[in-house]
């Protein structure tokens, strides 16, 4: 019988160049946070959490290039809320009210179609 030991099967394409990487530490705790006692909100800051810049990095966004420091993250709302299901219209609400509570910080750039969404701890 052969083992194939040492033998790792190649990551695809799409994680190995992804600007995700490395994992995110997650309290149980958090779902007693009052803005998370729904699935999309909680989804929402999940997500938001995983999609963040884990070190200062640079993407191209729109033929741009951008810094994202450690955190950060470039949002598109249309884009966010056609991926995940959700209307714009939601979606903005519940950054505005993670915004309030201070968990996030936005930065609308004028001209641009994409908010700078900043992690606060």
């Amino acid at each position: 019988m052969r083992q194939d030991r040492g033998m790792v099967a190649p990551r695809p394409a799409s994680a190995r160049h992804s600007q995700y990487g490395g994992w995110v530490k997650d309290y149980r705790r958090t779902l007693d946070h009052p803005l998370l006692q729904d699935f999309d909100a909680e989804g929402l800051w999940s997500r938001l959490r995983k999609m963040a810049a884990y070190q200062d990095t640079s993407v191209r966004l729109r033929g741009g290039l951008f810094m994202l420091r450690r955190g950060q993250l470039a949002l598109s709302v249309s884009a966010f809320a056609e991926q995940g299901g959700m209307s714009r219209k939601r979606i903005r609400l519940l950054l505005d009210r993670f915004e309030a509570d201070g968990m996030i910080t936005i930065s609308r750039a004028p001209g641009k179609v994409f908010s700078i969404i900043t992690i606060c701890n």
